[in-house]
């Protein structure tokens, strides 16, 4: 029987995993590549792809100036609406942010992880940190921020005029809060049970107990699970293209475009410039009288 060695030198790197075989000094600096990725990615995805991807981008500086009329109506209710909401959109675009940061940081520790670069328990802590985060903002908070807007959908999170008082809308927000925790629930319920019919039991159920504790953790069991949900949906819009594709390529048949057809969307579209042009002559005559002082008819149109 060959003697035991503990010395750390003859320890693969891959199971130099101990925090404590470390100083936190060496982790630290070692974490540093990660904790870069993710503030620039975030603050990419926060400050540029958010607004575009979500089309609340600001009004274009020439809107500022326009006078509120009836055909303004819906843009000002929108904007109230979004005044209401603002905590939820925040919590949205951070949320979206931090996913996608972390899915950058997920990948580098991938790739660090087959090249073995950097202090592998630095990688092992910053692997369970970004897993545990991605898990919570996967399972839980993402599924509550769209069951929250589509709950504020059906309930309407900002009312018209002529809408009931205050008073009478608490109970409509109580009713809408225990609607959307009763939707979380099942959701968490969904997740959990109805992937456990497509996972092997003896893979996740019936492994054997080591050192007090099954082989599967529960981060494990929450994984397998977003894998047979994203495998599932994945093979579901394979099959979806697969048909599409042969009812486009045989099925579908086109038709030539005529002359005809030509000339009536040249005339639609002279149509279109023209009326633009008189809003845009009408919208520049209407502040030439704004801007001239004295002139409160006008400002009040």
């Amino acid at each position: 029987m060959l003697p035991i060695d503990d010395c750390d030198d003859c320890t693969p790197a891959h199971l130099q995993r101990s925090l404590d075989a470390f100083p936190p000094s060496t982790i630290a600096f070692s974490l540093i590549p990660f904790v870069l990725t993710f503030l620039v990615v975030a603050a990419v995805v926060l400050h540029r792809l958010f607004p575009v991807l979500s089309g609340h981008s600001l009004l274009k500086s020439h809107d500022d100036g326009l006078p509120f009329t009836k055909f303004s109506f819906r843009r000002a209710s929108y904007s109230i609406r979004a005044l209401r909401d603002a905590s939820v959109k925040r919590v949205a675009a951070l949320t979206f942010s931090t996913s996608i940061a972390l899915s950058a940081v997920l990948v580098e520790l991938i790739l660090c992880e087959i090249s073995n670069t950097l202090n592998p328990a630095a990688r092992s802590l910053a692997l369970r940190a970004t897993l545990t985060t991605l898990l919570v903002l996967i399972i839980v908070v993402t599924p509550a921020l769209e069951i929250h807007s589509f709950v504020s959908a059906i309930f309407g999170s900002a009312s018209p005029p002529g809408s009931p008082t205050t008073s009478t809308r608490k109970p409509r927000r109580r009713f809408a809060s225990f609607f959307e925790a009763i939707l979380l629930t099942a959701w968490l319920l969904c997740f959990w049970y109805l992937s456990h019919s497509a996972i092997v039991p003896a893979t996740l159920h019936s492994t054997p107990i080591q050192d007090g504790r099954t082989s599967h953790s529960f981060t494990e069991a929450c994984l397998e699970r977003i894998g047979i949900i994203g495998i599932s949906l994945m093979a579901a819009l394979s099959g979806f293209a697969a048909v599409s594709s042969i009812w486009q390529t045989f099925g579908a048949k086109s038709r030539p475009v005529k002359d005809t057809d030509v000339a009536r969307k040249e005339a639609g579209l002279q149509a279109t410039e023209d009326m633009l042009a008189a809003k845009q002559s009408r919208l520049r005559a209407l502040r030439r009288k704004m801007s001239e002082p004295g002139n409160e008819q006008a400002r009040g149109f």
